[in-house]
């Protein structure tokens, strides 16, 4: 994925709900925008860039409840990453259709949280990640992955995040590759006090090759989950 996405944008909807600890609702956004990720390697190291651009007339996402860098979650397998986890397979499963392994992954004590973090008033906090991710047995392409920490962020009051991304292939025909992309994504958080919901559902593909020239086709998306031969 990394070597052949540079750089991505698509249709961006998302939908944002929080409730107080009774369960009623207390605020509901809903937002829809140009969204594109940039790829950069820096210092040994995979930099994910984001941009949102609103359209149709919607209101952005608040900013202090906006979540950033869901993409970079299957980073986790990366040679960069990878060692940074404990990894176990836990056998075989089927995920909407596909026939897949189910590798559960967590975080060793003591290697930093290079994957994802929290930014606070005094900085951004490392998040201590756990989990489990769900290999196509055929293609070896990561299609779901569950996220949730192994200790909560006390600053934040954060008890639990967990994190839910849906991966499908996007065909571009004219550079000839496809590539596994989130398509939905699902952010739970506890605070204790109150509870939000952070969905992303993303459409309409662009690939962005090196040389910065952008292939604008419709990308092809099957609408049934690829089957094992």
């Amino acid at each position: 994925m990394v070597d052949n996405l540079e750089k991505f944008d698509a249709i961006e909807n998302t939908r944002f709900e929080e409730t107080d600890d009774f369960g009623v609702a207390t605020l509901a956004v809903s937002s829809k925008a140009e969204y594109t990720v940039d790829f950069e390697r820096k210092r040994g190291a995979l930099v994910l860039k984001e941009s949102r651009t609103q359209v149709g007339g919607s209101e952005p996402v608040p900013d202090g409840v906006r979540d950033a860098g869901l993409p970079g979650i299957a980073l986790i397998f990366h040679p960069l990453y990878q060692t940074d986890f404990a990894l176990q397979c836990e056998g075989a499963a089927d995920w909407n259709g596909t026939a897949a392994w189910v590798i559960h992954f967590q975080q060793f004590k003591g290697r930093p949280s290079r994957i994802l973090a929290f930014q606070t008033t005094t900085g951004s906090v490392g998040a201590k990640l756990k989990g489990r991710a769900w290999i196509a047995e055929d293609s070896g392409q990561i299609v779901h992955v569950e996220t949730n920490l192994i200790e909560g962020v006390g600053m934040l009051k954060l008890v639990s995040n967990s994190i839910s991304i849906d991966y499908a292939p996007v065909q571009f025909t004219t550079q000839q590759v496809t590539l596994w992309l989130p398509r939905k994504t699902a952010t739970y958080s506890d605070f204790g006090m109150r509870r939000t919901i952070m969905m992303h559902e993303y459409s309409n593909f662009k690939l962005f090759s090196v040389g910065t020239q952008s292939v604008i086709e419709k990308p092809k998306i099957p609408t049934e989950p690829p089957q094992k031969p």
